[in-house]
């Protein structure tokens, strides 16, 4: 089996060619789309945050042939053979089965592979009405496993409810194979308010949020399930009140759907907190976008990370945090890198008195990195002895909290002298 840099090296004169020839592969495949959907390769290429670009290039090229010199499309009778072979003699996607945004579904994916008592037989595609009885059939035999035990509603209820949920969520173009494997996570689903469901489902698709997007929400936010839709509304409301506008609201919604159903008094506070660090509008649309669980933070925390960073690094651009995505890490996150640095001598305050340093490592080159990265690129050290760092500082905090706590224990103990009442305090 080839490496994906193996093939893409084997094929870039090639894919040059074609592309000059046939425009953007994403034009190529809007023409092979059918062969693509036959063939269940279609979701590889429609996630959110994932590098598309190999994908398309493969089923570009399968689906290509050279004719005189120049790159052309195999006749249409002949497109889903030539996919198929080639992506089964390559990559062997047809056993890799359908996974959501991120890979945060995989498990869930498989654990359903797994309890589906006919595995191969596995719907992945509804072409016509035959496949849609067979995956109501897998669905309808989901429910007499033992995890919808816990679904406290009769059995033909529950049936006609995942028929439903079902038959709206196909029609959102969400994958066969992800709706069995939600089911199977999230049994509870059936349980919840159908006609609040539905509307949210309703909702979702009017925000272009659809397909395994959707299913994504549904299943990292099960408050969704019955929450008001006017909760809902009001929420994207006031993202679009931050400068989120069609893209980003769909990313910030996909990656973190939790702000759906946020409490508007964390909400409003957070965002007051980064208006007091003196943040502009634009800044702040970029840190919600980047780091959208800054929103259910306490103020008290941003306010600590912002300080540390300006006072205690230095650092005093706003700029500069926002670049870095400072609010996505934590403060012992930040203060570890900072300190790892400094006790190298790596770092230094800028404002230090005596002469400043000006070849500082970047804020982003300290705090938005990997741990192993961080390590051997701006540290200069081995993973290893970074790790071992940690646990050293985790023992030094850990000791300051103990003597702290023993220093409030000892204060106004009071010690009497038996013999004459004389009363001494330590």
């Amino acid at each position: 089996m080839l490496s994906l840099q193996r093939l893409r090296s084997s094929m870039t004169w090639q894919l040059t060619k074609m592309q000059l020839e046939l425009g953007w592969c994403r034009d190529v495949l809007g023409r092979i789309s059918s062969a693509l959907h036959a063939h269940k390769y279609c979701h590889q290429l429609s996630l959110p945050g994932q590098n598309v670009r190999p994908y398309m290039y493969m089923c570009a090229y399968a689906c290509a042939r050279t004719v005189g010199g120049k790159f052309q499309l195999v006749p249409h009778s002949k497109r889903h053979a030539a996919l198929a072979s080639f992506v089964d003699s390559h990559w062997g996607w047809k056993q890799s089965g359908a996974f959501l945004h991120s890979g945060e579904l995989n498990v869930l994916t498989r654990t359903a592979q797994e309890d589906t008592p006919k595995g191969k037989d596995m719907v992945t595609f509804i072409r016509d009405d035959n496949d849609l009885e067979r995956f109501l059939g897998h669905i309808t035999d989901l429910l007499s496993t033992p995890d919808f035990s816990k679904v406290r509603i009769p059995v033909e209820e529950a049936k006609t409810r995942a028929e439903e949920l079902v038959h709206r969520l196909l029609e959102m173009k969400a994958d066969p194979r992800n709706i069995y494997a939600f089911l199977c996570s999230k049994p509870r689903v059936l349980s919840a308010q159908q006609d609040a469901l539905m509307q949210n489902l309703q909702f979702l698709e009017e925000l272009r949020v659809v397909g395994n997007q959707a299913l994504l929400v549904l299943d990292r936010n099960p408050k969704v399930w019955g929450a008001d839709e006017a909760v809902l509304r009001d929420r994207v409301r006031r993202l679009r009140k931050l400068g989120l506008v069609e893209g980003s609201l769909q990313k910030v919604i996909t990656n973190w759907p939790a702000i759906l159903t946020l409490r508007k008094s964390r909400l409003n506070g957070s965002i007051d907190m980064l208006r007091k660090c003196q943040f502009s509008g634009r800044q702040i649309t970029a840190i919600v976008i980047s780091s959208p669980q800054v929103l259910d933070s306490q103020p008290a925390d941003i306010e600590l990370r912002f300080q540390y960073v300006y006072f205690t690094m230095g650092l005093q651009k706003q700029a500069d945090m926002v670049q870095a995505n400072l609010f996505k890490y934590s403060l012992e996150h930040i203060r570890c890198r900072h300190l790892v640095l400094e006790r190298l001598g790596i770092y230094q305050l800028p404002s230090k008195p005596g002469g400043t340093r000006a070849d500082n490592p970047k804020l982003c080159r300290i705090v938005d990195c990997t741990d192993a990265r961080f390590a051997q690129k701006c540290a200069g050290i081995s993973p290893e002895e970074y790790e071992t760092f940690q646990r050293n500082l985790e023992d030094e905090a850990k000791r300051d909290d103990e003597g702290d706590t023993e220093e409030e224990t000892d204060e106004g103990f009071v010690d009497y002298d038996h013999d004459d009442g004389t009363r001494h305090t330590s």
